[in-house]
């Protein structure tokens, strides 16, 4: 994915992105994962913000949160183009006294020009919380003692100055339909300043590499396929629908305006509508219900064994 907006203006180096606690509702999508490496079509949902910070020329960003949550983002986004970011543990030396420190939360989701953010507080050195919508979405600390003020939620920042967010958009990811929503946004390129620019056939299929589909399956008005991905010629997309990679369709099975994660495999006469399909659980949006499927292979994880195989198409 690619940004329509660069800008090279300096901005202050000092960036940390404190790791929140996971909301209790998006515990059926986390798979012992933190929401910060949830799949936004075909990337982290961190990357995101990580791909803001590096247009503007950030060059090193702190992780802080539980030691378990920080390893795992720094190992899993290591093999991301993160335009020379560099990914470490809050250590607190690390920080230098008195310059200011920009700190952004892992839960939310900034479609605005984060340089205009970071800048709007070197105009005046105060301690500011940016707010949208009556959520708190970003600090501007002016030395690392206010730093560590946010990150510990002392009660001294709610004598800070307040400015609310006018431009852009911000989505706090508290649930599956604010990330099925903002999935969909970014898959139809809804969203201000990023775009989905995979490998494109025709106006309506993005698609990654070793993709088996016939085009009597595609009956959509937007599709994204990721890499390894196969769906047998008697099944049917419909509606906005995002595979990930290595998803495997079998026989007569219809998925309509819904999320398949990474590594599943879905058996024959499934009618998939409004939903999210992760390991072998479907969540139903509209009735917010949780199916277990484990008892069955109808929906099941794939196998290593079986991926990259396109034995029915």
């Amino acid at each position: 994915m690619a940004g329509k907006r660069k800008c090279n203006e300096q901005v202050p180096p000092q960036v940390v992105i404190k790791i929140e606690a996971e909301y209790p509702a998006l515990e059926p999508l986390l798979l012992n994962s933190p929401s910060a490496l949830l799949p936004l079509v075909s990337r982290p949902f961190l990357s995101f913000l990580l791909e803001l910070l590096s247009r503007v020329g950030v060059k090193q960003v702190f992780l802080w949160g539980s030691p378990s949550s920080v390893t795992s983002i720094i190992r899993a986004l290591r093999s991301q183009s993160l335009s020379g970011i560099k990914l470490r543990p809050f250590y607190y030396p690390d920080i230098t006294s008195n310059e200011l420190v920009s700190v952004f939360r892992s839960d939310v989701f900034y479609d605005l020009s984060v340089q205009k953010l970071m800048l709007d507080g070197q105009k005046n050195g105060k301690n500011k919380v940016h707010y949208f919508e009556g959520q708190a979405v970003f600090y501007q600390a002016n030395n690392k003692d206010a730093c560590l003020d946010v990150l510990h939620n002392k009660p001294s920042i709610q004598n800070w100055s307040r400015e609310m967010i006018t431009l852009g958009q911000v989505n706090l990811l508290d649930s599956p339909k604010v990330f099925f929503e903002l999935s969909m946004r970014l898959l139809n390129n809804k969203l201000t300043h990023f775009t989905v620019d995979y490998f494109q056939q025709g106006n309506h299929l993005v698609k990654g590499i070793n993709v088996a589909v016939k085009k009597n399956s595609l009956n959509q008005r937007m599709a994204y396929l990721g890499d390894n991905t196969s769906i047998h010629s008697g099944s049917q997309l419909r509606g906005d629908v995002i595979l990930s990679q290595d998803v495997l369709i079998d026989k007569n099975t219809t998925v309509e305006d819904s999320i398949i994660f990474p590594n599943t495999y879905l058996g024959r006469n499934l009618m998939i509508k409004k939903a999210i399909v992760l390991n072998n659980k479907v969540l139903f949006l509209d009735q917010d219900e949780l199916i277990d499927f484990s008892d069955n292979a109808m929906i099941t994880p794939l196998r290593k064994k079986t991926k990259r195989i396109f034995f029915w198409v």
